[in-house]
């Protein structure tokens, strides 16, 4: 699947070398100059660095003529797809660091992130896809955090990303890192390390690349962010790259600034020049609690500066980030309502003040039970009268939102291993057969996979298709699967997890963002069901618990069938 996915994105890039088109998105738009995006006018790629004097150019473990420009596509875009972390064993600097000649005069006083983002590299975009090595084996010493990790990539070795920046501050003074997600310590804002490692320029984004971290004080004062405001930002993003950053009375005018292409990427934008994005899974941009607003005004949002998706964006690290005008000032994932019933649990207090609301809220029906109806059975109290299934009324739309529509999930089978028996269901809600042969089945942690037919893969109009892990029905609980993707390219996490249906060209055509914390069912062994292909899929309040076995009658579900 490697080498085909890097032979299908290598003839799109090759495809549009000399129009200096943007990055993922496609859009070609050249920004005004003093917006100063990372984005390169002329000829992305290795083929922008000068030949050296032998007609070679610079590339990692490669030596390619300048001519070659093709291969040198292919040896950029392979990196789309990252190795393993280098494995660095020098204490960094010295004989064996491959310094750029901007950080090489700088080593002797001690390298800053400030020197590495005011390289030219930094500056100015040279490979809109895959990534760059501009230094290896490079240090950085006395660096703090200022956002704890975030699950980085999954592709090529699972990967956290998190960000430090120079003790002292100020501009240019932070960058992204990323570190092996095995590895990396319990992190957190106020952490000092001493990092080394190599920079690339991946996606237009500065990243240092770490293989070797040091923390030297876990117990530092969180950093104060800088204070900027949206315009300012906008305007020249460049210095705030990577830096914590605060704006303050801010209005949200774009709920969804994809909106116009199809797209939503779980941001929003404030101000109509800055958008706020979703790396830390806020609960105000999570599918299930969403609750973004055209019109919304945030006393302050707080959040570290990230260039993705041809933009620079603003990532809040937790809810305590975003206080919304009207409501209290929040705190880290726990509603203040709960300050009133510490006395329950004071063990839980002694650990910091923070008691969580499910457990909260089952003490207090117990009480109120033994208080005021002693003989009543707990079960005809404690559960709510909701009416049945088929009694609630869904505002159904007329038309589907896609063509393809995700219609059931089972990614927790019982009794079968989740690597035998997860399934998920496809409808095809147009008028058209589609042919699915190169689509891409995606997920947000990076796991992908192409699929790949002997000739036309196609759904005819109405029908389903059953997509698995696994075709024998001898061991997936007699699921008739009509494609196979393999186990180790893409799998479904049980609880959370998200299925992302992109076309042959990369466009997002349906996707499923299901979360059991923020809407969605519970399931153990039975399917979860969309109520109507015509309801929105990533709303977790549209789904059901299916009711009907399948197969062996081991588990639940209607795969293959209609389910509402």
């Amino acid at each position: 699947m490697r080498l085909g996915a890097v032979a299908i994105i290598s003839m799109l890039v090759w495809a549009g070398v000399g129009g200096g088109g943007g990055g993922g998105g496609g859009n070609n738009d050249t920004p005004d100059e003093d917006t100063k995006q990372k984005v390169d006018t002329g000829t992305p790629g290795f083929d922008t660095r000068k030949p050296n004097d032998n007609g070679t150019v610079d590339i990692p473990e490669l030596d390619l003529k300048a001519e070659d420009t093709l291969d040198v596509w292919w040896a950029d875009l392979d990196l789309y797809f990252p190795p393993d972390v280098v494995d660095v064993t020098s204490d960094g600097g010295g004989d064996d660091a491959k310094l750029p000649d901007g950080l090489a005069d700088q080593e002797e006083q001690g390298i800053k992130v400030k020197d590495i983002q005011q390289l030219e590299e930094s500056l100015n975009c040279q490979v809109l896809f895959g990534s760059m090595l501009v230094g290896i084996d490079i240090p950085l010493s006395g660096v703090v955090v200022t956002a704890s990790t975030y699950n980085y990539q999954v592709v090529g070795g699972k990967l956290d990303g998190f960000y430090v920046a120079d003790k002292e501050g100020g501009t240019f003074s932070g960058i992204h890192v990323t570190f092996p997600s095995d590895q990396v310590p319990e992190l957190k804002p106020g952490m000092v390390l001493d990092l080394i490692g190599n920079h690339k320029e991946a996606f237009c984004m500065t990243i240092f690349d770490a293989a070797s971290l040091v923390v030297i004080d876990d117990n530092g004062d969180e950093p104060e962010p800088a204070l900027s405001t949206p315009g300012e930002i906008a305007a020249n993003p460049e210095p705030y790259e990577g830096m914590l950053v605060k704006i303050q009375n801010v209005t949200v005018t774009s709920a969804n600034p994809d909106a116009a292409d199809g797209l939503d990427n779980r941001e929003f934008e404030v101000d109509g020049v800055l958008r706020v994005g979703n790396d830390y899974e806020l609960k105000y941009m999570n599918p299930g609690t969403d609750g973004r607003t055209e019109g919304d005004e945030f006393v302050h949002i707080i959040g570290v500066v990230k260039f993705a998706d041809e933009n620079f964006h603003l990532m809040p690290r937790s809810e305590k980030d975003m206080w919304l005008v009207g409501e209290a000032q929040p705190e880290d994932d726990q509603p203040e309502q709960t300050v009133e019933v510490v006395e329950i649990m004071p063990e839980v207090v002694e650990q910091g003040d923070i008691v969580e609301q499910p457990e909260v809220v089952e003490e207090v029906v117990e009480d109120v039970t033994d208080i005021t109806a002693p003989d009543v059975p707990i079960e005809d109290t404690a559960e709510p009268d909701v009416p049945e299934e088929e009694d609630i009324q869904l505002d159904i739309p007329q038309e589907p939102s896609s063509p393809i529509v995700i219609t059931e999930i089972m990614y927790d089978p019982a009794d079968i291993a989740d690597a035998s028996g997860e399934w998920f269901e496809i409808y095809n809600a147009a008028d058209d057969a589609i042919d699915l042969n190169g689509w891409r089945i995606d997920s947000e942690d990076g796991a992908f996979h192409f699929i790949q037919y002997g000739g036309q893969f196609i759904i005819e109009p109405g029908q389903f298709l059953v997509f698995g892990n696994n075709d024998d029905e001898a061991t997936n609980g007699e699921v008739e699967v009509d494609y196979q993707y393999p186990g180790v390219d893409y799998a479904l996490d049980n609880g959370s997890d998200s299925i992302i249906l992109k076309n042959l060209y990369g466009d997002v055509v349906d996707s499923v963002h299901y979360d059991e914390d923020g809407g969605f069912p519970k399931a153990k062994g039975k399917s979860i069901e969309l109520a109507h292909p015509n309801l929105d899929n990533d709303n977790g309040s549209f789904w059901k618990l299916a009711t009907a076995p399948y197969g062996d009658g081991t588990n639940l579900g209607t795969p293959g069938e209609a389910g509402w």
